[in-house]
């Protein structure tokens, strides 16, 4: 009996210990990478630059004016998630903004009060701004999950949303014997308008333990908005660009 017991004892003994050394079943590394969600301080590009046309009608004549805006490259806010849904693919949202002020050139053909088909020429500058905030929905495919360093790229339609402000008309003075005009001001109104895009890039974080880490990424996302100018000709503004950003990752 003693010896049936020791060896009872043994076995008990020897299966905790092959237990505890044996690695932890895939399936338990796999459930520490569900999803993510990060924020990152960006830095987006300037887009094309947008040119706006219009007339101007004075003294029983007809004159124009143009204007053109080239939006500066800024920093930008990005923010999001993503869930796994099979494998390395799982389905992600973001959302961005940007913003970004100019002083685009102005300049104006002034009908002459005397004379018909002598303008006279007039240039300056005035201040804009424009506002750019964008929803991304993402297929997002992801290296395997539970690593210290997860490489993901993504992409898929974007929303966008901007509001810019667009010349309108121009102002201006002159005096006898108005063969000169000098340039005042420039009108200008607001414009929203929604498109829809398309967006892709990619996201590699490092991760300090099994839920916190630091990531950089990269997004390229890009549309053109058509908008009704004041003459009734169609405006184009593109909206969007190249994204890189810098933030805080948290795996779930």
């Amino acid at each position: 009996m003693r010896s049936h017991g020791r060896f009872l004892y043994s076995s008990v003994i020897c299966a905790l210990v092959m237990g505890w050394l044996a690695p932890a079943p895939a399936v338990a590394q796999t459930a520490k990478s569900r999803g993510t969600v990060y924020a990152n301080g960006g830095y987006q590009t300037g887009t094309e630059s947008m040119t706006v046309t219009g007339t101007i009608v004075a003294n029983a004549d007809t004159g124009s004016f143009t204007s053109t805006f080239k939006p500066k490259s800024g920093t930008s806010i990005d923010v999001g998630g993503s869930a796994r849904v099979w494998k390395a693919l799982s389905v992600g949202v973001a959302y961005t903004t940007f913003s970004a002020d100019g002083q685009p050139d102005v300049s104006a053909e002034i009908p002459h009060p005397f004379f018909f088909n002598q303008p006279r020429s007039v240039s300056g500058q005035v201040g804009v701004s424009r506002s750019e905030k964008a929803f991304h929905i993402r297929a997002v495919f992801t290296s395997a999950p539970g690593k210290k360093i997860q490489f993901s790229a993504f992409g898929g339609p974007v929303v966008f949303s901007v509001t810019q402000d667009v010349v309108t008309g121009v102002s201006y003075s002159d005096a006898y014997p108005y063969d000169s005009a000098t340039f005042a001001s420039a009108s200008t109104k607001q414009v929203s308008q929604s498109k829809t895009g398309f967006g892709g890039g990619a996201d590699v974080a490092y991760y300090f333990t099994d839920h916190i880490g630091l990531g950089a990424s990269a997004t390229l996302a890009k549309a053109t908005i058509t908008t009704a100018q004041s003459d009734g000709t169609s405006l184009s503004i593109k909206v969007g660009g190249a994204i890189v950003g810098i933030g805080l990752r948290v795996r779930f």
